[in-house]
Parts: structure tokens; C-alpha cells; sequence
């Protein structure tokens, strides 16, 4: 029975007994899924949970918000005979039940399901009222919107348990009561009218807790630094907590139950931190902790040094600052115990206290509780030398040192800190983005672990707290930490950093109910959080949310393959690539995807030159060919990133390491691949990621210059750069007021029209040509269709203006960027316009997307039939950077928790990047004839936790290494014998 068509206006007669109440419906149906908006006198609400099958509708509406929201559940049925009207039952929160009818609007038709969109052609439509049906939003009231409270008391029935101390618990079921856990085990039962959740399926772990954090505060970043001194520690972040930042759901919906909220680092000595659950839309007072240890923020090396016009400017300065506070504290201390001593003998004396006390500093005080004990040092620092320094001073003055804030190069002095008892609060595999950053690796946080320090690993940004199980998943490549360890680096090890481990951090029955509901394991990329609890209440609901998905991406998406993280055998295989030196070589044994094909078990690849030669189960090896034995392992195409400054760019800091971005707007005739490094230390460490070849491109001016193809091997540009000239990039202008700045590209377009006409009229005259012009020269292919143009857009104004401007002109677009691509599939699917996304790890593009927005973003666009390819993040809060151009293959992982295909999210980094840049007849498959490009792993390439084994690049086989990997073994090797040394003692 096919769905009936609800989209467009009703009127709706609610009959409660007592009186009758009238209001109106706009529902947007889209195949099952309905939202909109009830209007009533009473109040408005949006639909939430609306679905339709056949003629039967159900939907919820909540008016009003947060605790006072009220939620009406309508169920009913369309009339058979009359299509136009409909009936059913009402439900309040309340458990009152009344009876309601619909009705269309005398002469309203009935508007068909939105399937499909209007159409860009329709010239009286403006380009940013376009898409394929009206796009849900997020309002504040979806935000707070909650299921009814449990009161703390709740079954959860038939989850696969982590409990974060112990192996899996299949089948297992966990008791809350009063917002503890109560009980955990496959027998148990719920109490007598308890709330039941079947999570049947389904993994339960922890909350994520974010040690580091700058979300939450009324300004934004802007407000997270006192400046002015350099000294602060008597403010307090407890005074500022902004209780319904967006970015705090959004961190919700990422399984994340507790932050601490951390002063900026512009101050030698900070403010004093805060610890919050995240109990969105709650009073502050109901959100903040109370009971654990005073953190205070210290800070070390650049982001003090660049505080300029104010002491101190350098690492010297920074340790005279920290001893001269101490000691001024110390002194503080003096005088206040001896006028306690003197206040204390008076009053045994019998005497009345005549004696003025000393004058209340509250800096002071703050610096003397810390001497004292009675607050804790949570220090940001980089370098080694300035960590050896700090724990120095603090040790001279009897302090240990509560935790190091990103600890970069922690990796190198491993010892000392297992030594001194600091926590280690780090990212997964941010580096490069500053001078202080440049030595960091990847492989720090297992190093740091592997020397017995509590590890952490958190975010500084509000992005990437939204999927921090994907960071701790990294260090099983990283290092070969344990699954379990690397679970407890986001979970327990967070919570004993706060000084919280007894209440939260594990499922252990007396701790706070804070926890996760997964589809999958969460080390597992393709998993996605369906629910968020803290203190047994549910606090984010994935099903009764906004979402970007459609819901036959949901629901196919739900369910995920079964992960298993690879073993310490296959981890610690190590291939002996002398035998892929010759001209000609084999690979036999392995699980080759070819990508356009199936997969073949126990297949051999054979390699001749830069070229494949044959690929397949039952290939002929020459006689005399050198075969590596590859079994148990997984083969496949070499990935392509489609879009980065890889090469253009060493530190982001450092403006003179970029070479990416030109002065002037019009620059059509600039070439990236002129300008690339070959001895970047960023291009082997995405080598080793996987990427094979990645498209440079220019960034900046209205039309920034041309992207070029790049190997990433070679010694020379010549050697590097595969196609010097291979797209035409424009960066479109935004806002309301662009029509000057695309007026200025149209120019320059229709100025190289003229000068080509008359040089092909020159030529066919055989009179002088007009003086040479590169930029028109360059623009020649490009006007003619014979290449692509590139157009960076990412609102759904910008992409739809660049649409019809790009029909307008006669080009051959593809839109790069494309964070609301989604909004606009259809047109892009008519069109046949390819899409490059960049990155699908961010926060929405616009504040009312719902959370899942980017996300969703590449599944949209695959229902759609849209031609797209995944590029690496070069939008973090970094700025526009090229240190992780080797996560790309996260990127489209993270796309199958929201709705694509794992084959797909496979293919948007490898063959249809080669499509969408014309060079699917080189590479992007495993087929004979093509470029052997290809990399050699222990699992999927799209799982942080695979490792790789070896990758090639036209016939040259590389070993994943790099700088990173050499500061492992160099630091791993200084830990070891360090280690012993004790151990002989």
C-alpha cells in the first residue's frame, strides 16, 4: 500500500470532552518521514518522531521547552473514501487521551510526498530558496527537548556492555536506581515499574568525558582568556558557565556526558577550571560538580610568547614568572600564618584580637592553595624542555603537577613524567599546526601509556569532541595500544585526571549512570551514538531529533558490521619489501578489493613497471619474479585525496611555509604544482596514511589559480607532479553583497573569450596575434569544457548561485567544499555536476542544521544519484592546514555512520575521485593497464584502527614510515632503556 501524500496544510479539531481546541498543521513529508509545525492558540510546537505507512500517521509534537515542554502524541489514519481528512487519538504527557480529525483547507490540494525539488530553472525563484524539499532544522526547542524524566531509575535490557574494566559482556543488562548503577548482569530484572530500555543489539559504555575543553563560555573562544595579566588564577570559569550552548548537544549527540571547562592559555598562570555534565538547558548549578580537586590552568611556550606588549615574551621569562609567583605566594602564606599564630595566642590569653590582618589578595590566595595542596596545576605546554622545566619548579616547591595539556612532545621525556605522576591530556594525531606542534606524533599517546602514564586523550575544540571514540580507535595504529586501553583514554582515565574516578568514567555498580548507547563498538568508525544518559535520565535521543538523514539511511545504516580491532600478531607483522625492487613483482595471498568488481580471496597482483600488470585469483606469474607472500592481508587501491595544500604548507603558523594562497583576486594562471616541496616531512606522513596521490589546490583569491595532480613519491617536482594543470579553482564569494566580487570572475571570463577569438581570427588571417596574456592562456581549456572548474561553496545560497552562474558561463563545474550539498541533490543529480566534500568531520555549516548535517551529508548525495569524492579536513580549528590530509579515509568512515554505503564511502576515495578528475583510466581501481597505485593493510582503510603494511605508488613500494614513526622507535627505544636501568637497580 503506498504511503499516503500529507504534505502541505491541515486543519486540526482536538475534541477533549470538555471543550474543542483548533489549530493547524504545515507537514513536509519526505517517502515515510513527516515534520512540520502545529500552530495552535494554546501554543506551537514542531513534529518530531513523524512517520507514515500506507494511510496510518503518527507524530509528536512538543510545545513549549525544557522542563516545562509539553509533548502531545497524535496516532491515526487517513479516511480510505476521502484522502483530504483523517482521525485518531490524541496522548498527553499527562496520560490523557482525546480524539482528533484533520482535514484539508477548503481548495488546498493535496501536495505530493517531496521526492523531488524545484527546479533551479524557474528563474522567479530565488537560487537560496532552492532545494529538494524544505531542509529539517534544529531549533533551541529541538535541543531541549527530552523523553519523560526516569527519575534516575531504568533497565537497560540486552546491550553488549563495556564496562571499561573488563572484557565485553554480551546480552548483558544494566539496573539504575536514583541515578546509580545498581546492578550489571544477563539475569537481572527490572523493578516494578521502572522504565525499560531494549538496547538489544546494541553496545553500552561509559560517557566520554573531555578534559579539555573551551565550549560552554558566553563569548565563545573569544571569552576564554583573562588578559589582562599574566597572572589570573583567581577567576573563576564556575562564574561563566553558558548552560544552553549548541555546541554542548552537539557533544551530547557524540556520547560525550562531562567536560572540564579550561581557562585559555595566554597566561602564564590561568583561571580556575570548572567540571560539568552536560545536562543541556539545565541551571548551571545543576550542571556543575562539586567535591573534586580545584584545577587551575597554567600555560607554557607559544601562545604566551605571542601575548605581546606583556611579560613575559619567552621561555625564560615563563620560568621566572612561575618562581617569582610561587615565592611571593609563599610569602603570602607567611604572613597570613603568622597572624593566624598570633590572632590564635591572644584569644588563649583571653585577649581580644586587636591585630589587623593582612590584606586579602585573591590572587595570592589562589598561588597559596596551590603550595598548600588545595589546588591543582593543569599546565598547556609543548616542548619537552619547557614540561622538564615546569615539573622542576614544581617539584622544587614540593607540587606535583596535577596534568600536562597537550604534551606533545611528552613522548620524549616519557620517564620523567611516569616519574613526576602527571596525567597526560593529548590529541590523537594534531601536529604541524604551530612551531611548538611540529615534533609531535601520533604515536604519543601509546608511548606516553606504554611508560605508565595515566593517559588522556581530549579535544580543545568542539568538533572534535563530538567523536572522540574515533580518536581513541587511531591508537590502536598508533602504537598498538590495546582496544580496552584506548577505550579508557576517553572514559576512566578521563575521570581519574578530574579526580572523579570513583563516581564516573566506568559501568561499575555505586557509580553515576552516565553512559552511551552505540550502534556498534565505538572504536568502530561505522558506529554512531543512539542515545546519551546522564544519571539514568536520557539527555540526547538520536530517533526523536532532527536529523540530515533520511530515514531509509537510518535505518540501513543502523546496524553496522561486526569490528574486531586486529591482533598484537598481525599488528606486529613487519613486510620485507626487497622483494618488490625489480621491474617485475608479485603480490599473492591477500583479500584484493578491486573496487570495481568483487572482492578476491587469496588473490595475486602482478606488477610490471609503474603499471599492473594482471590482477585476479589464478594469475600467471613469470618465471623468475620476485612474490611477496601477502596472505591474511587486505589489498587495495591507493587512496586519492581530492582536494588539499599538501606540500604548499609545512607549520600553519608559520606564514612563510605557505605557498597556497596568492595576493590579488584574479589569478587564473598559477600553478600549485610549482610550488610544492618534495621534501615536505607532511608528504611521507600521509604516504604512510594510505594516500597515494592528492589533488593541490590553491586557495584565497576569487579565482586562486590551477590544482595540480601529485604522487607522493619522487624526488623533484617533475617527478611528483603527475598534471600540472589539472582543474581551474574558484573560491565563490559569500553573503548578500557578492554580485560586485562574481561580477569581477564574469569579466575576466568574457575578457578571455575576446582576446581567444582574436587570436583564432589572427591566425586564421595570418595577422599578428595579440600580445600574449598567461591568464587568458591559461583560461583557454577551461571555456572551451575541455577541463573542469572548480568551485569552492558551501552554503546552499553559494551553491546554487554558483550553479546557475557556471550554466550561465558554459563551464564544466564541480562544487568543492559543499557543506549543504545536501540541500540541494536533486539539482546537483539533474545537472550531473560532481561534488568534492570537504570535510564531513565539522560542526554544521549553518546554526539550525541539524547536528548530523555534515555527517549526512555524502549518504544525501549518494541517494541522490550525485557524483562525489571525500576530501581530507582542511578546515579544523588550525585553520586551513595540510598535517592531516592522511585522514580523508576517516572522513568518508565517518559518512557510513550517517548513511552511506561502506562500498561507496570506499569509492569516494579512490575511483570516483578519479572520475570526477579524469584520470579513472590510470588509477583508482585495481585493473590491469592502470598505475600501480595501491596500499597493503590489515583491515579496512576507512577504520582508524587499521594499520598499513605497505603502500605503492607507480610500482615503488614504501614502508609506512615517517617522521612520526621515526620519533617512535628513537623515544620507545630512550623509554626501554631507561626502564632497565631501573630495573637493574
Amino acid at each position: 500500500l503506498p504511503n499516503a501524500s500529507l504534505a502541505g496544510a491541515w486543519n486540526v479539531e482536538i475534541d477533549s470532552g470538555d471543550a474543542k481546541l483548533f489549530g493547524t498543521l504545515d507537514l513536509v513529508q519526505n517517502n515515510s518521514t513527516l515534520t512540520g509545525l502545529f500552530r495552535s492558540p494554546q501554543g506551537d510546537g514542531k513534529l518530531s518522531a513523524g512517520k507514515v505507512e500506507g494511510r496510518h500517521l503518527e507524530f509528536t509534537v512538543a510545545i513549549g521547552a525544557g522542563a516545562q515542554a509539553l509533548e502531545l502524541r497524535f496516532q491515526g489514519d487517513i479516511n480510505e473514501a476521502d484522502p483530504t481528512r483523517g482521525e485518531g487519538t490524541l496522548k498527553s504527557a499527562f496520560g490523557g487521551q482525546s480524539r482528533f480529525t484533520i482535514k484539508r483547507p477548503q481548495g488546498e490540494p493535496a501536495t505530493p510526498a517531496a521526492t523531488g525539488q524545484p527546479s533551479l530553472d524557474d528563474r522567479e525563484t530565488p537560487p537560496a530558496t532552492v532545494a529538494d524539499s524544505e531542509p529539517p532544522t534544529e531549533l533551541d526547542t529541538d535541543r531541549l527537548l527530552r523523553p519523560a524524566a526516569t527519575g534516575g531509575n531504568v533497565f537497560l535490557k540486552g546491550a553488549t556492555v563495556l564496562t571499561g574494566i573488563g572484557p565485553p559482556l554480551p546480552q548483558t543488562h544494566i539496573l539504575v536506581r536514583g541515578g546509580k548503577i545498581a546492578a550489571i548482569g544477563p539475569e537481572l530484572e527490572p523493578d516494578p515499574g521502572m522504565t525499560v530500555l531494549d538496547v538489544t543489539g546494541k553496545f553500552v559504555a561509559a560517557g566520554i568525558i573531555d578534559t579539555h575543553s573551551h565550549i560552554m563560555f558566553p563569548e565563545g573562544l573569544g571569552g576564554v582568556n583573562e588578559a589582562t595579566s599574566s597572572l589570573v588564577p583567581e577567576v573563576r570559569v564556575r562564574d561563566v558557565v553558558r548552560t544552553e550552548d549548541p555546541a554542548a548537544y552537539r557533544a551530547l549527540a557524540g556520547g560525550v556526558t562531562a567536560i572540564r571547562m579550561l581557562h585559555g592559555s595566554a597566561n602564564v598562570v590561568g583561571g580556575q577550571d570548572a567540571v560539568v555534565k552536560l545536562k543541556y538547558g539545565a541551571l548551571a548549578k545543576d550542571q556543575l560538580l562539586h567535591g573534586n580537586p580545584q584545577g587551575v590552568k597554567f600555560a607554557l611556550g607559544e601562545n604566551v610568547k605571542r601575548t605581546r606588549g606583556r611579560f613575559p615574551n619567552t621561555r625564560m621569562g615563563v620560568e621566572a614568572t612561575l618562581n617569582r609567583a610561587f615565592l611571593e605566594a609563599i610569602d603570602y602564606r607567611r604572613e597570613w600564618q603568622e597572624y593566624d599564630r598570633n590572632a590564635q595566642a591572644q584569644a588563649a590569653a583571653g585577649q581580644p584580637n586587636r591585630l589587623l590582618p593582612p590584606r586579602r589578595d585573591l590572587r595570592l590566595e589562589a598561588l597559596a592553595d596551590i603550595v598548600n595542596h588545595q589546588k591543582f596545576i593543569h599546565s598547556h605546554c609543548y616542548r619537552a624542555d619547557e614540561i622538564l622545566m615546569l615539573l622542576r619548579v614544581a617539584s622544587g616547591l614540593g607540587i606535583r603537577v596535577w596534568s600536562l595539556q597537550h604534551v606533545l612532545e611528552g613522548y620524549k621525556i616519557a620517564p620523567e613524567i611516569a616519574s613526576h605522576g602527571a596525567s597526560c591530556s593529548t590529541f590523537g594525531d594534531w601536529w604541524a599546526y604551530k612551531v611548538e606542534a611540529f615534533d609531535a606524533t601520533p604515536y604519543n599517546a601509546s608511548l606516553l601509556h606504554e611508560a605508565g602514564v595515566n593517559v588522556v586523550l581530549k579535544s580543545d575544540d568542539a568538533e572534535l569532541m563530538r567523536h572522540l571514540y574515533i580518536e581513541a580507535a587511531k591508537m590502536i595504529r598508533y602504537g598498538g595500544t590495546p582496544a580496552d586501553a584506548a577505550w579508557r583514554m576517553v572514559t576512566l582515565n578521563a575521570a581519574r585526571e578530574l579526580g572523579l574516578a570513583d563516581r564516573m568514567g566506568s559501568l561499575e555498580v555505586g557509580k553515576d549512570a552516565d553512559l552511551a548507547v552505540y550502534s556498534a563498538h565505538p572504536l568502530n568508525i561505522f558506529s554512531r551514538v543512539e542515545r546519551t544518559m546522564i544519571e539514568g535520565d536520557t539527555w540526547f535521543l538520536r530517533e526523536t531529533q532532527p536529523s540530515a538523514m533520511t530515514a531509509a539511511a537510518a535505518k540501513s545504516s543502523g546496524q553496522p558490521p561486526a569490528w574486531e580491532p586486529p591482533t598484537a600478531e598481525v599488528q606486529g607483522r613487519k613486510l620485507d619489501l626487497a622483494a618488490l625492487t625489480g621491474t617485475t613483482y608479485a603480490l599473492k595471498g591477500a583479500r584484493i578489493h578491486p573496487l570495481d568488481g568483487p572482492a578476491i580471496d587469496n588473490g595475486i597482483l602482478l606488477v610490471h613497471g609503474p603499471h599492473i600488470a594482471a590482477v585476479g585469483p589464478q594469475v600467471t606469474i613469470p618465471e623468475g619474479t620476485s612474490v611477496l607472500d601477502v596472505t591474511g592481508l587486505q589489498i587495495y587501491p591507493g587512496l586519492i585525496d581530492a582536494g588539499s595544500i599538501l606540500g604548499l604548507q609545512e607549520i600553519g603558523s608559520v606564514d612563510e611555509t605557505h605557498d597556497f594562497s596568492e595576493s590579488g583576486q584574479l589569478q587564473p594562471d598559477l600553478r600549485t604544482g610549482v610550488a610544492v616541496n618534495p621534501d615536505s616531512e607532511l608528504i611521507p606522513v600521509a604516504r604512510a596514511g594510505g594516500i597515494t596521490s592528492s589533488l593541490i589546490r590553491p586557495a584565497g583569491p576569487l579565482v586562486a589559480g590551477q590544482s595540480s595532480w601529485m604522487q607522493l613519491h619522487g624526488w623533484t617536482v617533475p617527478e611528483l607532479i603527475r598534471d600540472f594543470e589539472m582543474a581551474l579553482q574558484i573560491e565563490w564569494p559569500g553573503g548578500n553583497d557578492n554580485q560586485g566580487q562574481i561580477d569581477q570572475i564574469s569579466r575576466l571570463l568574457a575578457d578571455a573569450r575576446t582576446y581567444l577569438k582574436l587570436k583564432a581570427q589572427a591566425q586564421q588571417t595570418q595577422t599578428q596575434l595579440p600580445i600574449v596574456d598567461p591568464r587568458f592562456e591559461a583560461l583557454a581549456p577551461y571555456l572551451s569544457r575541455q577541463k573542469k572548474v572548480h568551485i569552492e561553496a558551501d552554503s546552499r545560497a553559494q551553491i546554487a548561485e554558483a550553479i546557475l552562474w557556471a550554466e550561465k558561463e558554459q563551464l564544466a563545474p564541480v562544487i568543492t567544499g559543499a557543506s549543504e550539498a545536501w540541500k540541494l541533490a536533486g539539482e546537483l543529480k539533474k545537472r550531473n555536476i560532481p561534488v568534492i566534500l570537504g570535510a564531513v568531520m565539522r560542526r554544521p555549516f549553518a546554526e539550525h542544521d541539524p547536528f548530523d548535517a555534515a555527517y549526512a551529508n555524502a549518504g544525501r548525495l549518494h541517494e541522490a544519484g550525485v557524483l562525489f569524492a571525500i576530501r581530507s579536513n582542511a578546515t579544523s580549528t588550525a585553520g586551513f592546514n595540510a598535517s592531516n590530509a592522511r585522514n580523508a579515509p576517516f572522513e568518508a568512515g565517518m559518512s557510513v555512520a550517517y548513511g552511506l554505503p561502506e562500498e561507496a564511502a570506499l569509492k569516494s576515495v579512490t575511483i570516483h575521485p578519479a572520475q570526477i578528475l579524469g584520470i579513472d583510466s590510470k588509477v583508482g581501481t585495481l585493473a590491469a593497464g592502470k598505475l600501480a597505485d595501491f596500499i597493503v593493510t590489515d583491515g579496512s582503510p576507512l577504520q582508524p584502527s587499521t594499520g598499513y603494511k605497505a603502500v605503492v605508488i607507480s610500482g615503488r613500494a614504501h614502508l609506512p614510515e615517517s617522521r612520526h614513526s621515526r620519533f617512535y622507535e628513537r623515544y620507545r627505544g630512550r623509554l626501554r632503556e631507561v626502564q632497565a636501568q631501573g630495573q637493574s637497580r
